[in-house]
């Protein structure tokens, strides 16, 4: 890849209900040795690719960033706690799924006060 480029690969919701953990854990093992800077996945999905990244910790390259994405649904707020305790980096959300953009601002700042 360029020099400068950031890989981000993301496991979509639609295909995550496809996938077994072999299949997670085998996606997880091959960003991590392609150079992927980061792996964006269902909270679903998340035990499973923790489980791959773990084994990586002393090794070369080491565990990636796990970065949940997460839907907004009408009155539900975003358990950024949980996923954290869980193993997530961090979340990504799905503006296109906000019912509008003032919605989308107090559901990214309730998160974030979390």
């Amino acid at each position: 890849r360029p020099a400068g480029v950031t890989v981000v690969v993301e496991i979509c919701d639609s295909v995550s209900q496809r996938l077994t953990s072999l299949d997670v854990e085998d996606i997880s093992q091959r960003c991590r040795n392609a150079g992927a800077a980061a792996l964006v996945l269902p909270a679903s999905l998340l035990p499973l690719a923790i489980a791959d990244q773990s084994r990586a910790l002393n090794e070369y390259p080491g565990p990636l960033p796990l970065i949940c994405s997460v839907g907004l649904r009408e009155g539900e707020a975003i358990q950024l706690k949980e996923l954290q305790q869980q193993g997530a980096a961090g979340i990504a959300v799905n503006a296109d799924a906000a019912p509008s953009i003032h919605a989308l601002g107090a559901t990214i700042a309730a998160a974030a006060e979390q």
